[in-house]
């Protein structure tokens, strides 16, 4: 790397971790920050959809961190609230390929990146079939919504509430069809109802679809 190029990124760097996080955020999420061309958003925690001890998931958390800081690459830290409260990463100006790398190396099934055009910020979702090996596009959109009101279903960056909106109401397949026939719970099938009429979209409905996909 030339010495023009490394001080340049550094430049870049410290100019997206000192603005104020909320300003920061608001405007990467909508493309509208000059300094982001690009951003991830991914956890290190509960590989696999397995549920880990909150001391893993520390140390699984401490470990990214420190290999966001060795590659020099400027993160946040996010609270996400999807029926359970789970640490993820924004991090900024990551490749494609580099997120990938990242969601093999701590076994997530899923990351979110997003990736400026013209118009804004075009965000994808990518999920792994097997394992962790390979990861596919699954989905994608333009669209985040504020959150300000919700006491569950979105991410955080201090009083800064929002959800990425993927639409996930085509996933029914077979198996989960004869899944939601056969559940008896009041609760879950208030769900359906609402998962239905379109009234929760996004990683909401993703995360009610896996743990009854699951169940």
């Amino acid at each position: 790397m030339s010495q023009f190029r490394e001080l340049v990124e550094n430049i870049l760097d410290k100019t997206i971790l000192t603005e104020n996080p909320n300003t920061i955020l608001k405007s990467a999420l909508v493309g509208k920050n000059p300094n982001v061309e690009s951003l991830t958003i991914i956890t290190s925690e509960n590989p696999l959809g397995q549920r880990f001890s909150r001391k893993d998931n520390k140390q699984r958390l401490n470990d990214f961190k420190a290999q966001l800081k060795a590659g020099g690459h400027p993160y946040k830290n996010v609270i996400g609230k999807y029926g359970n409260k789970e640490h993820s990463f924004i991090i900024f100006n990551l490749s494609r390929d580099a997120a990938e790398n990242y969601a093999r190396v701590y076994e997530q099934e899923s990351f979110i990146f997003g990736i400026k055009n013209k118009d804004g910020m075009i965000y994808e979702y990518w999920v792994t079939k097997d394992g962790g090996t390979t990861y596919g596009l699954a989905k994608t959109t333009d669209f985040v919504r504020n959150e300000e009101q919700l006491e569950d279903y979105f991410s955080r960056l201090h009083s800064y509430k929002f959800n990425v909106g993927f639409d996930f109401s085509e996933s029914l397949d077979d198996s989960l069809v004869k899944k939601l026939e056969s559940i008896q719970s009041p609760e879950d099938k208030q769900w359906i109802k609402e998962y239905v009429n379109g009234n929760r979209v996004g990683m909401s409905s993703y995360l009610h679809y896996k743990n009854l996909y699951k169940s």
